[in-house]
């Protein structure tokens, strides 16, 4: 019969590989609600929130069309052009039904 230790070392190793396996699945980086001059790049592809269909997260969506609505046309704050990944970011508003003229910066590359 286990112990509560051992109980206690088991809930807490399977908490902790838990709160890992959440990390890794794209979230989108809307770099905080303030107003911004420039974008930063995304460093994950599009995780299930935003490709997961009927699956998906509307709100989080939605997040995504309203940043690109405001700050799709501006240029990123290091001065570089888009990434693969920022491209993603960019077609996955089009591909959702998002308009295509607040993302083309993007995806044109410069």
């Amino acid at each position: 019969m286990p112990t509560w230790r051992s109980t206690v070392l088991a809930v807490s190793a399977a908490a902790v590989l838990l709160a890992g396996c959440g990390g890794g699945d794209g979230r989108f980086n809307a770099a905080g609600s303030e107003e911004i001059t420039c974008m930063e790049h995304q460093t994950d592809e599009p995780g299930t929130a935003y490709t997961g269909g009927e699956d998906g997260d509307t709100a989080a969506i939605l997040g995504v069309f309203r940043y690109y609505v405001e700050n799709g046309s501006k240029p990123y704050c290091d001065g570089e052009p888009p990434t693969e990944i920022d491209r993603m970011w960019a077609q996955l508003v089009v591909d959702l039904g998002g308009s295509e003229d607040s993302v083309a910066p993007i995806l044109e590359g410069g």
